[in-house]
C-alpha cells in the first residue's frame, strides 16, 4: 500500500516535472475549478500511475539493497569466523597449548630463518637451550596441576624477560629454547641470560605455596659454535647439561666445558651427516636356543666407524642421538640395513628372527608403527621374523604413551621384547598388561647367578614368572659354561653372550651358521641328566615357535 503523503508529493513532482503539452493545475484553487481542471487532472493521473511503477521499482530495488547488505554482513561475519578458526588452528600447529610459546616446529622453522639472515648480515646469532632444575621433584611431590602451574609461570617469566624480537619456545617437558637475534656481541648475552636465570630463579607462588625452581642454560653463537643452526643448537645443549652438572647456572660453549664434553657434542652434530655418508655399520649378537644349540636370532648393533675419532661404541652417541632428535632417523637406518641382511639370509635358507632396538623417546612417536611397516613392504620382510627391543626403563618413562605404540607395533605381527629386565622397577600391573613376546633378564643378575644365591632366586624368579604369562625368556651376558648349564636348568629358553659368541659383522655370521651348532663353541646340548645324573630328558621349549 502506497503512503497518501507520498502519493500526493510524487502528483506534484510530477506535475512539475510533466511534459508542456500538460495543462498546468490551479492548486491552490483546485476544489472549485474542477471542470477546468479535468484534463489536466488526467494527465497528472496518467503521470501518477507511471510514478507508482518507478515507485514499486525504487522499493524493490531498496529491498534488494537491504538484502544485499544482510549478505554482506553474513560474508563478514563468516570471513572474521574463518580468519579466527585459521588463527585457532595455527595456534594449534606452531604454539605450545600449555604456555602459549612456540612450539619445536615453529622454533626449527625460525632457527633456520635466523640463521640465514645472520649469515647474510654476517653477524652473529645466539642460541639457548634451558632446562629446569628442580621440576620433576615437584612434579613427583605436588603433583602434574603444580607442574603445569609451574612451566606457565616459567614461561611468563622467559617471555617478559626478553625482547619481542627475540623467539622463545617450548620444546617439550620443562625443556625451552631461544633466539636472540637482538644480542649480538657475547657481553651482550651475558647480561641477558644471567637475566633469565635470575628471573626464573625467583620463588613461584602456586598453590598457597612458594616454589623454588631453578633453570640451567647452555648457549652456543652461530657460526662460531656450529655450521648450521641443528649443529649449533646441538652444542648449546652439550653446554647446558655441562651447566646443569656443575650448578652454576649457565655456561658458553667452549667457555668452561672440558675436551670430553665437546667431542660428544660434536659426535651429537656429526651424527645425522654420518648416517647419510653410511659411516654406520650392524653387527649381530646371535641368541641361542639352550635345547638344540641353534641360531634362534640375531640382535642388530649399531657401530659408528667416525674418519676422525675411528670406531665409536654406540654407548658414547647414543645418548647423544636421542638429545639432539637424531635417534629417529638413526633407528629408520638400523633398522633399514638389518631387514636387507636378514632378507638375504632368508634367502639362504637361514631365516632367523631379527631384534632391532627403540629408543625410549621413540615411545611417543605415532608415526613409528606406520614407519616400520612402511620398511617391513619395501625389504619384503616378513613381520614375524621382526622383534622391537625396548628397555624397562625406558617402557616406564610413559607407560600409557608406550602400550598405545606398542599395541600398534604388535597388531602388525611384530614381536615385542623388554631389555634389561631387573633394572627399571616394572610395575607387575604394567607387565601383565603390556603386548610382550619376550623378556630379556639383564647381565646384573645373570653374570653372578652361580655365586651369589640373590641372584639366582631373581633369575629363577623371572623364569618362572615368564612360563605363567607364556612369554619366552632370555638370558644375557652369558660368559662360562657353569652359567649356561644353570639356566638350562631353570628352563630358560635363549641365552646369548660372549660364551656363545661376541657380536660380529654379516659374514662372519654366515660362517658360522653354515657350521651349526657346533660353531657356538664350546656348546653341547644339554639335558637333565647331564646336570643331576638322572635319566635324560630334553628341557622343553614353550613359545619359541611363536616368535
Amino acid at each position: 500500500m502506497v503512503n497518501p503523503f507520498k502519493r500526493y508529493g510524487a502528483l506534484r513532482k510530477a506535475a512539475q516535472n510533466a511534459e508542456p503539452e500538460v495543462p498546468k493545475v490551479d492548486w491552490e484553487d483546485l476544489g472549485t475549478h474542477d471542470a477546468v481542471n479535468n484534463e489536466a487532472l488526467l494527465s497528472l493521473s496518467k503521470v501518477a500511475f507511471q510514478q507508482d511503477e518507478d515507485l514499486e521499482s525504487v522499493d524493490m530495488i531498496a529491498m534488494l539493497e537491504e538484502e544485499l547488505d544482510e549478505t554482506y554482513r553474513g560474508v563478514t561475519q563468516l570471513t572474521n569466523e574463518l580468519e579466527q578458526a585459521r588463527k585457532h588452528l595455527e595456534k594449534l600447529s606452531f604454539y605450545d597449548d600449555l604456555t602459549g610459546l612456540a612450539n619445536r616446529a615453529l622454533f626449527y622453522d625460525r632457527l633456520e630463518q635466523s640463521c640465514e639472515l645472520a649469515k647474510r648480515e654476517g653477524r652473529l646469532l645466539p642460541i639457548l637451550m634451558m632446562d629446569l632444575d628442580r621440576f620433576k621433584e615437584i612434579n613427583d611431590t605436588m603433583g602434574h596441576d603444580i607442574g603445569d602451574q609451574v612451566l606457565q609461570e616459567v614461561a611468563k617469566r622467559l617471555k617478559e624477560t626478553l625482547r619481542h624480537s627475540d623467539t622463545v619456545a617450548r620444546l617439550g617437558g620443562d625443556e625451552f629454547a631461544a633466539l636472540l637475534p637482538s644480542a649480538l656481541e657475547q657481553e651482550g648475552v651475558d647480561v641477558v641470560v644471567q637475566k633469565l636465570v635470575d628471573a626464573v630463579g625467583k620463588p613461584i607462588p602456586v598453590g598457597g605455596e612458594m616454589v623454588d625452581v631453578g633453570i640451567s642454560i647452555g648457549v652456543a653463537l652461530y657460526p662460531v659454535h656450529g655450521e648450521d643452526g641443528v649443529m649449533t643448537l646441538s652444542n648449546a645443549d652439550a653446554a647446558m647439561y655441562s651447566a646443569k652438572k656443575d650448578g652454576c647456572g649457565y655456561i658458553i660453549y667452549g667457555s668452561d666445558g672440558t675436551a670430553e664434553e665437546i667431542q660428544k657434542s660434536t659426535l651429537a652434530s656429526q651424527l645425522r651427516a654420518g648416517i647419510s655418508k653410511q659411516q654406520l655399520f650392524l653387527e649381530y649378537q646371535p641368541k641361542i636356543n639352550l635345547v638344540t644349540g641353534d641360531v634362534a636370532g640375531v640382535e642388530a648393533l649399531v657401530r659408528w666407524q667416525h674418519p676422525e675419532f675411528g670406531l665409536i661404541s654406540p654407548a658414547e652417541f647414543i645418548p647423544a642421538a636421542e638429545r639432539t632428535g637424531v635417534i629417529k632417523p638413526l633407528t629408520l637406518n638400523v633398522l633399514e640395513q638389518a631387514m636387507e641382511q636378514a632378507v638375504i639370509w632368508q634367502r639362504a635358507d637361514n631365516p632367523l628372527k631379527l631384534s632391532v632396538n627403540v629408543s625410549a623417546r621413540l615411545l611417543n612417536d605415532w608415526e613409528l608403527p606406520d614407519l616400520i611397516i612402511r620398511l617391513l613392504e619395501q625389504k619384503s620382510f616378513p613381520p614375524e621374523n621382526l622383534i622391537i627391543e625396548i628397555t624397562e626403563t625406558a617402557f616406564m618413562k610413559n607407560p600409557e604413551q608406550a602400550l598405545r605404540v606398542l599395541e600398534r607395533i604388535q597388531q602388525m605381527g611384530v614381536s615385542i621384547s623388554i631389555d634389561d629386565f631387573g633394572t627399571g622397577y616394572t610395575s607387575l600391573m604394567y607387565l601383565k598388561s603390556m603386548p610382550v613376546d619376550e623378556l630379556k633378564i639383564d647381565m646384573v643378575f645373570i653374570r653372578n647367578m652361580v655365586q651369589k644365591k640373590n641372584d639366582l632366586a631373581i633369575v629363577r624368579s623371572i623364569i618362572d614368572l615368564c612360563k605363567n604369562l607364556e612369554i619366552v625368556v632370555v638370558a644375557e651376558g652369558v660368559e662360562d659354561i657353569e652359567t649356561r648349564n644353570k639356566l638350562c636348568e631353570l628352563e630358560c629358553d635363549l641365552a646369548q653372550g660372549y660364551f656363545f659368541a661376541r657380536p660380529m659383522a654379516a659374514e662372519g655370521l654366515k660362517r658360522k651358521l653354515e657350521t651349526g651348532p657346533a660353531s657356538w663353541a664350546p656348546f653341547h646340548p644339554v639335558t637333565v641328566r647331564d646336570i643331576h645324573s638322572e635319566s635324560p630328558s630334553v628341557v622343553p621349549m614353550r613359545k619359541l615357535s611363536a616368535l
